[in-house]
Protein backbone atom coordinates (compact mmCIF):
# COMPACT_ATOMS: atom_id res chain seq x y z
CA UNK A 1 0.00 0.00 0.00
CA UNK A 2 2.87 2.60 0.97
CA UNK A 3 4.32 1.54 -2.14
CA UNK A 4 1.47 2.56 -4.36
CA UNK A 5 0.86 6.03 -2.22
CA UNK A 6 4.75 7.00 -2.26
CA UNK A 7 4.12 6.20 -6.33
CA UNK A 8 1.04 7.93 -7.16
CA UNK A 9 0.92 11.01 -4.24
CA UNK A 10 -2.63 12.57 -4.41
CA UNK A 11 -3.93 10.27 -6.30
CA UNK A 12 -5.24 7.16 -4.19
CA UNK A 13 -8.39 6.34 -2.44
CA UNK A 14 -8.67 3.99 0.35
CA UNK A 15 -11.85 2.37 0.92
CA UNK A 16 -11.70 0.27 4.13
CA UNK A 17 -15.16 -1.67 4.77
CA UNK A 18 -14.12 -3.17 8.11
CA UNK A 19 -12.22 -2.13 11.33
CA UNK A 20 -9.09 0.65 11.11
CA UNK A 21 -6.26 -1.46 12.14
CA UNK A 22 -4.34 -1.52 8.63
CA UNK A 23 -4.55 2.22 7.84
CA UNK A 24 -3.68 2.98 11.30
CA UNK A 25 -0.55 0.46 11.42
CA UNK A 26 0.25 2.55 7.74
CA UNK A 27 -0.16 6.07 9.57
CA UNK A 28 1.61 5.40 12.13
CA UNK A 29 4.84 3.21 10.51
CA UNK A 30 5.25 6.00 7.98
CA UNK A 31 4.81 9.61 9.51
CA UNK A 32 3.46 11.86 7.09
CA UNK A 33 1.60 9.60 4.72
CA UNK A 34 -1.22 10.40 5.11
CA UNK A 35 -0.94 14.24 3.59
CA UNK A 36 -0.31 11.93 0.08
CA UNK A 37 -3.21 10.33 0.28
CA UNK A 38 -5.58 11.78 -1.86
CA UNK A 39 -9.04 10.61 0.37
CA UNK A 40 -10.41 7.86 2.63
CA UNK A 41 -13.77 6.67 2.24
CA UNK A 42 -14.85 4.38 5.34
CA UNK A 43 -17.73 2.23 6.01
CA UNK A 44 -18.21 2.35 9.79
CA UNK A 45 -19.18 4.35 12.63
CA UNK A 46 -22.61 6.24 13.95
CA UNK A 47 -22.84 9.84 14.85
CA UNK A 48 -26.17 10.48 15.66
CA UNK A 49 -27.89 6.52 14.77
CA UNK A 50 -28.10 3.87 17.47
CA UNK A 51 -24.94 1.73 16.59
CA UNK A 52 -25.00 -2.23 16.03
CA UNK A 53 -22.41 -3.68 17.80
CA UNK A 54 -23.61 -2.26 21.16
CA UNK A 55 -26.26 0.54 21.79
CA UNK A 56 -23.24 3.14 21.40
CA UNK A 57 -21.23 1.75 18.52
CA UNK A 58 -21.10 0.49 15.16
CA UNK A 59 -19.16 -3.18 14.71
CA UNK A 60 -16.43 -1.81 12.51
CA UNK A 61 -15.01 1.24 14.88
CA UNK A 62 -15.98 -1.33 17.93
CA UNK A 63 -13.71 -3.74 16.86
CA UNK A 64 -10.43 -1.29 17.06
CA UNK A 65 -11.65 1.58 18.42
CA UNK A 66 -7.98 2.99 18.75
CA UNK A 67 -7.08 2.30 15.56
CA UNK A 68 -10.06 4.17 14.18
CA UNK A 69 -9.34 7.16 16.52
CA UNK A 70 -6.17 7.09 15.72
CA UNK A 71 -7.48 7.38 11.42
CA UNK A 72 -9.78 10.03 12.42
CA UNK A 73 -6.81 12.35 14.09
CA UNK A 74 -4.81 12.34 10.62
CA UNK A 75 -4.58 15.07 7.69
CA UNK A 76 -6.26 13.17 5.56
CA UNK A 77 -9.76 13.86 4.03
CA UNK A 78 -11.90 11.31 5.29
CA UNK A 79 -15.76 10.36 4.30
CA UNK A 80 -17.32 8.42 7.20
CA UNK A 81 -20.25 6.77 5.65
CA UNK A 82 -21.69 4.86 8.65
CA UNK A 83 -25.08 3.66 10.22
CA UNK A 84 -26.74 7.54 10.12
CA UNK A 85 -27.27 6.59 6.22
CA UNK A 86 -26.36 2.51 5.89
CA UNK A 87 -29.23 1.99 7.97
CA UNK A 88 -31.30 3.79 5.57
CA UNK A 89 -30.33 2.00 2.50
CA UNK A 90 -32.79 -0.98 3.24
CA UNK A 91 -33.12 -3.59 0.16
CA UNK A 92 -36.16 -5.31 0.26
CA UNK A 93 -36.62 -9.04 -0.56
CA UNK A 94 -37.92 -8.74 -3.64
CA UNK A 95 -34.78 -6.79 -4.97
CA UNK A 96 -32.42 -8.81 -3.16
CA UNK A 97 -34.33 -12.21 -5.11
CA UNK A 98 -34.07 -10.24 -8.42
CA UNK A 99 -30.49 -9.69 -8.16
CA UNK A 100 -29.75 -13.27 -6.90
CA UNK A 101 -31.55 -15.01 -9.59
CA UNK A 102 -29.53 -12.80 -12.66
CA UNK A 103 -27.29 -15.74 -13.23
CA UNK A 104 -23.95 -14.30 -13.70
CA UNK A 105 -21.19 -16.49 -11.46
CA UNK A 106 -20.91 -13.14 -9.44
CA UNK A 107 -25.00 -12.81 -8.65
CA UNK A 108 -25.01 -16.67 -8.21
CA UNK A 109 -22.71 -16.79 -5.55
CA UNK A 110 -24.67 -13.88 -3.59
CA UNK A 111 -27.68 -16.97 -3.73
CA UNK A 112 -24.93 -19.00 -2.06
CA UNK A 113 -24.47 -16.33 0.90
CA UNK A 114 -27.06 -14.02 1.22
CA UNK A 115 -29.75 -16.31 2.57
CA UNK A 116 -28.27 -16.31 5.86
CA UNK A 117 -26.98 -12.97 6.13
CA UNK A 118 -30.54 -11.48 4.99
CA UNK A 119 -32.23 -13.88 7.96
CA UNK A 120 -30.27 -12.57 10.30
CA UNK A 121 -30.48 -8.88 10.02
CA UNK A 122 -34.47 -9.25 8.72
CA UNK A 123 -34.72 -10.99 12.39
CA UNK A 124 -32.51 -8.38 14.05
CA UNK A 125 -34.12 -5.11 11.92
CA UNK A 126 -37.54 -7.12 12.69
CA UNK A 127 -38.36 -6.34 8.50
CA UNK A 128 -37.50 -8.72 5.51
CA UNK A 129 -34.40 -7.28 3.79
CA UNK A 130 -31.09 -6.13 4.76
CA UNK A 131 -29.54 -2.74 5.26
CA UNK A 132 -26.61 -2.16 2.57
CA UNK A 133 -23.52 -1.41 4.87
CA UNK A 134 -20.41 -1.89 2.87
CA UNK A 135 -21.54 -1.28 -0.38
CA UNK A 136 -23.09 2.30 0.45
CA UNK A 137 -19.41 3.30 0.68
CA UNK A 138 -18.79 2.33 -2.84
CA UNK A 139 -21.92 3.88 -3.95
CA UNK A 140 -20.64 7.17 -2.41
CA UNK A 141 -17.17 6.84 -4.39
CA UNK A 142 -19.89 6.37 -7.89
CA UNK A 143 -21.68 8.95 -7.07
CA UNK A 144 -21.99 11.10 -4.12
CA UNK A 145 -24.68 13.60 -4.82
CA UNK A 146 -26.91 10.64 -3.64
CA UNK A 147 -25.30 11.77 0.12
CA UNK A 148 -25.95 15.04 2.06
CA UNK A 149 -22.55 15.63 4.38
CA UNK A 150 -21.73 17.65 7.32
CA UNK A 151 -18.44 18.35 8.48
CA UNK A 152 -17.20 18.05 11.91
CA UNK A 153 -13.75 16.40 13.08
CA UNK A 154 -14.72 12.70 15.19
CA UNK A 155 -13.08 11.47 18.33
CA UNK A 156 -13.78 7.95 19.38
CA UNK A 157 -14.07 6.36 22.16
CA UNK A 158 -12.45 4.00 24.01
CA UNK A 159 -13.28 3.42 27.16
CA UNK A 160 -16.44 1.76 29.09
CA UNK A 161 -19.94 1.55 28.10
CA UNK A 162 -19.80 3.79 25.05
CA UNK A 163 -16.67 2.31 24.02
CA UNK A 164 -16.34 2.14 19.81
CA UNK A 165 -18.95 5.11 19.78
CA UNK A 166 -17.54 8.36 17.04
CA UNK A 167 -18.69 10.92 18.90
CA UNK A 168 -19.04 14.42 16.52
CA UNK A 169 -17.57 17.50 17.61
CA UNK A 170 -19.93 20.48 17.29
CA UNK A 171 -16.58 22.68 17.25
CA UNK A 172 -13.37 23.61 16.01
CA UNK A 173 -11.75 25.73 18.03
CA UNK A 174 -8.08 25.45 19.71
CA UNK A 175 -9.45 25.36 23.03
CA UNK A 176 -7.62 22.72 24.47
CA UNK A 177 -10.29 21.72 27.11
CA UNK A 178 -12.13 20.52 23.40
CA UNK A 179 -11.32 17.18 22.78
CA UNK A 180 -11.75 17.47 19.15
CA UNK A 181 -9.54 20.66 18.76
CA UNK A 182 -6.20 18.53 18.04
CA UNK A 183 -8.35 17.34 14.59
CA UNK A 184 -9.61 18.54 11.15
CA UNK A 185 -13.40 18.09 10.23
CA UNK A 186 -14.39 15.13 8.44
CA UNK A 187 -17.55 14.61 6.09
CA UNK A 188 -19.65 12.65 7.96
CA UNK A 189 -23.21 11.01 5.88
CA UNK A 190 -25.98 12.35 7.40
CA UNK A 191 -28.52 12.04 4.58
CA UNK A 192 -28.68 9.68 1.37
CA UNK A 193 -31.12 8.64 -1.47
CA UNK A 194 -31.94 5.15 -0.38
CA UNK A 195 -33.77 4.52 -3.22
CA UNK A 196 -31.15 5.56 -6.13
CA UNK A 197 -28.38 3.70 -3.86
CA UNK A 198 -30.26 0.99 -4.44
CA UNK A 199 -31.17 0.74 -7.79
CA UNK A 200 -27.50 1.76 -8.66
CA UNK A 201 -26.26 -1.02 -6.72
CA UNK A 202 -28.79 -3.23 -8.32
CA UNK A 203 -28.14 -2.22 -11.58
CA UNK A 204 -24.08 -2.24 -10.99
CA UNK A 205 -24.55 -5.89 -10.22
CA UNK A 206 -26.85 -6.72 -12.61
CA UNK A 207 -24.54 -5.94 -15.76
CA UNK A 208 -21.45 -8.19 -14.66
Amino acid sequence: MKNKIDEFPGQITLVPIGPLTNIAQLLTEYPGIDKKIKEIVLMGGNALSQGNASPAAEANIKNDPEAANHVFKSNTQITMVGLDVTNQVFMDELTINEISNHGSDQTNHLKVILPHYVDFLSRFYNKQGMPIHDSSAIAFLINSELFKTVNFPIVVETEGISRGKTWMGTSKTEDLNNPWSDRIGIDICMEVNSKEVIELIKNTLMKI
